[in-house]
């Protein structure tokens, strides 16, 4: 549907991110170009952004997704979901004082189960750093 989408409407960000997130699992690459390609479209929309820093992490480039990440977080600081990736990105880079107080934010809000739960498992692995 998104491919047919972005035929006819070649200008569609959202198309292209969400192309981009479809394809990830069967081609890296591809997606990381879908990607770009919104994010050329949009450069300030933190979902895109969001989008492209996680499927760079993905991609072993954690430098460049962590920066995109960040920019993502500071357009958007009240997205749990940007939040979390965000942290998750400062602990594998094992800046753990970074994320410390990111997951402390997110710790104090009522969430969803499958968020909380991903939450619960990152700040472990920041406590047994």
């Amino acid at each position: 549907a998104y491919l047919k989408l972005i035929k006819i409407q070649h200008n569609s960000a959202l198309a292209y991110n969400n192309l981009a997130w479809i394809v990830q699992e069967k081609d890296l690459k591809l997606a990381i170009t879908y990607a770009e390609k919104a994010l050329s479209l949009d450069k300030k929309n933190p979902l895109i952004l969001d989008t492209v820093g996680m499927l760079l992490v993905r991609d072993g480039q954690i430098e460049q997704g962590s920066a995109l990440l960040k920019q993502a977080v500071d357009i958007a600081p009240n997205n749990n979901e940007l939040l979390y990736h965000y942290a998750e990105v400062l602990v594998m880079q094992n800046h753990i004082a970074e994320a410390t107080p990111i997951l402390y934010k997110l710790n104090q809000l009522e969430l969803g189960s499958s968020l909380k739960d991903r939450i619960k498992t990152l700040q472990t692995r920041v406590n047994n750093e």
